[in-house]
């Protein structure tokens, strides 16, 4: 089998809760067959590093994760430089994975370094930006940082509606973040309007089953439970 063949078989495991084991060694031995084939530095066995780190964090092995995360970073900016859309977006995977490793301070300074890159290389509004915006939100929510977060979402919302329209899934999951937010701060009616919004906007342009209406879904069902467990 090729690499790629193997990624996609790994992909396809990970994705079912029975068989996830499975994946792990074949995502190793798509990242061995590419170090194979294009070398230790190439981006393609950078991508591959990526997913190994992805598949570790989701699965506990977090000293292992942290190290492949890392070492993807530095193969993508000796391969495309520091100043690249494509080190902004690994910059993002890198804080996600920082994130879910528990190491919030760093994935903190991770998402800024991403947002503050695509800032500069953009140099005006574009989905990315919101995007980086929206992540970083996240983590500051987790974090309680319910103010420096609400401004993110805002700003985040306020992009993606200028490029992509009200309606666009990103625009929509981004608006129930917002309604998550304000869940989260006793605001249930600002809440439940921006979470019954997002999901009306999400049904429209996406299968009802998708992850994200099943995840905004999630969301107002916390509503509900706020309300009754009250501020």
């Amino acid at each position: 089998l090729t690499a790629d063949a193997v990624m996609q078989l790994a992909y396809l495991l990970d994705d079912q809760p029975a068989r996830r084991a499975e994946a792990g060694p074949l995502y190793q031995r798509g990242l061995e067959i590419r170090r194979r084939v294009f070398g230790d530095a190439h981006p393609m066995t950078a991508y591959a590093l990526a997913d190994v780190a992805h598949y570790e964090a989701d699965n506990g092995q977090t000293a292992q994760a942290v190290a492949a995360a890392r070492q993807y970073l530095v193969l993508l900016r000796r391969a495309y430089g520091a100043e690249h859309p494509v080190i902004a977006t690994a910059l993002d995977q890198v804080a996600a994975i920082m994130q879910k490793a528990g190491r919030l301070v760093e994935a903190e300074s991770l998402y800024r370094q991403a947002l503050e890159l695509e800032r500069r290389i953009r140099k005006a509004d574009h989905s990315d930006i919101a995007g980086h915006e929206a992540n970083l939100a996240r983590l500051l929510m987790d974090r309680r940082r319910y103010g420096e977060a609400e401004t993110l979402l805002l700003d985040a919302i306020r992009i993606q509606t200028r490029v992509s329209g009200p309606e666009h899934v990103n625009t929509a999951y981004t608006r129930g973040l917002l309604g998550l937010l304000f869940t989260r701060t006793g605001h249930y009616a600002a809440a439940d309007s921006l979470l019954r919004e997002a999901i009306r906007s999400l049904e429209r342009e996406v299968d009802p089953k998708h992850p994200m209406v099943r995840e905004v879904r999630g969301w107002l069902a916390s509503l509900d439970s706020a309300r009754v467990r009250g501020p």
